[in-house]
């Protein structure tokens, strides 16, 4: 589980990720998404006691169908979708590394 809080800096939404296990790798990371394109601009991760970013430029979207950003349910028929997205966002999804999860 992580806790996400959602700020404006800027010209940028900033979403803060931390995970709830605290001794997770990745304890925690920001996200700056632009406010006027909604594309992201910069990822900073904190692993362990370092930190390192990800500046994103020349960002392109693409042709890409809905389908490919939807849960396979037939192939993993067993799998329940539980959804605790409680923040003004929700109908955007982020996909988060799996060191994010709590074990």
């Amino acid at each position: 589980d992580l806790s996400m809080t959602l700020t404006i800096e800027g010209d940028s939404y900033k979403i803060h990720l931390r995970a709830c296990n605290k001794s997770a790798d990745a304890s925690q990371a920001y996200l700056y998404i632009n406010r006027q394109t909604y594309y992201p601009t910069q990822i900073k991760v904190k692993i362990k006691f370092l930190w390192g970013k990800i500046l994103l430029s020349n960002f392109e979207t693409g042709n890409y169908s809905d389908a490919m950003f939807t849960f396979p349910h037939k192939r993993f028929p067993n799998v329940k979708i539980v959804d605790k997205r409680k923040w003004a966002f929700s109908t955007y999804i982020v996909w988060l590394p799996q060191c994010f999860l709590a074990h």
